[in-house]
């Protein structure tokens, strides 16, 4: 009796040891939330501290003109022999232009700003071209939006190459990548149909086109610069903390409710306010003087990621809190 008891209590013993080897490890945002100053609005790391790789070729899609196009982004993160960081977190970038032009090298200074404050960061290009129609623009948001999928999708598979902690992802841009970015949020497949049900038969599928990849990512937080999305796929159940830059004369992207296209569009100050009303979290700058792209000169880049890197902190540690200002308010959040 005494042997069997000793047997059993070893094997109890031995598949407890088990079960305790397949506990998943400690979330690494701790890491995120230590007392030093990185992803602050101090520039943890010089430009010389970082490094960057050009023309990463992450898709290949039909584009506007019926012809396959390759599609390619930039990398930039603090070099890996100087920063111990083992995973960081990735700020995704989508350059503006209308959905006709601008690419990648738009946002490189800003992206090289979010590597200084310890980010990796991605400028991606994605496929261009409409006409000032509907439905052309339609298709063009559709395939930005498919693009900036795919981008996610690769970047999380090569998430170990860059050091990249795939459960801390944003997602930004200007302008139209603003608009993008906004729609890989809140623009389901479903929720396309309802805007034109055609699209995903005449393009394809939304979150499997381009590559072959099939991670799924979470994005943690918006950086809006002067975008808008429609009322039709606005929807509190999607909420996520997002922080803005808006000029409050912006014609081109008016900041409050508009309509385009046949549809009613909410400018930066209505989805701030619709936030408020649902209990979001939102981080909106308005320059009461400004019109269509604001903060573009050095000091306003430094400033737009300076604000968004501590918003995106608080967002990473529990303690996002919603604002508003009508004027740069320096962010200090390493103090």
């Amino acid at each position: 009796m005494n042997k069997l008891l000793i047997i059993f209590l070893f094997l109890l013993f031995a598949c407890s040891k088990n079960e305790t080897t397949t506990t998943p490890p400690t979330v690494v945002y701790n890491e995120f939330c230590a007392s030093d100053a990185r992803f602050t609005e101090v520039e943890f790391f010089n430009e010389n501290q970082i490094d960057s790789e050009k023309d990463i070729l992450y898709a290949s899609a039909e584009n506007w003109f019926s012809i396959m196009q390759d599609l390619e982004l930039d990398i930039y993160q603090p070099n890996q022999n100087i920063d111990p960081m083992e995973k960081r977190p990735l700020v995704v970038l989508i350059h503006g232009g209308g959905f006709i032009g601008g690419n990648k090298l738009f946002l490189e200074d800003l992206c090289l700003e979010f590597s200084k404050r310890g980010f990796v960061c991605a400028s991606i290009e994605y496929r261009l071209g409409r006409f000032e129609l509907p439905e052309s623009t339609q298709k063009a948001i559709y395939r930005a939006q498919q693009d900036a999928n795919a981008a996610l999708r690769f970047l999380a598979n090569k998430a170990e190459e860059y050091k990249i902690d795939t459960a801390h992802v944003f997602v930004g841009g200007q302008s139209a990548g603003a608009v993008t970015a906004l729609y890989v949020n809140y623009a389901s497949e479903d929720e396309w149909g309802f805007i034109n049900p055609t699209l995903e038969s005449e393009l394809g599928p939304l979150y499997q086109n381009g590559n072959n990849y099939t991670e799924n990512v979470t994005i943690l937080g918006l950086f809006n610069n002067w975008g808008s999305v429609p009322n039709l796929i606005f929807s509190t159940d999607e909420m996520i903390p997002t922080i803005a830059f808006h000029g409050a004369l912006d014609i081109v992207v008016p900041i409050d409710t508009y309509n385009q296209l046949g549809f009613s569009l909410l400018g930066s100050r209505s989805i701030h306010n619709a936030m408020q009303s649902g209990g979001g979290c939102s981080d909106l700058t308005v320059e009461p003087q400004g019109g269509h792209g604001i903060y573009t000169n050095t000091e306003g880049l430094k400033f737009r990621a300076s604000r968004a890197s501590c918003f995106f902190k608080s967002v990473m540690c529990n303690q996002c809190q919603s604002v508003y200002f009508e004027h740069q308010e320096p962010p200090m959040c390493s103090m």
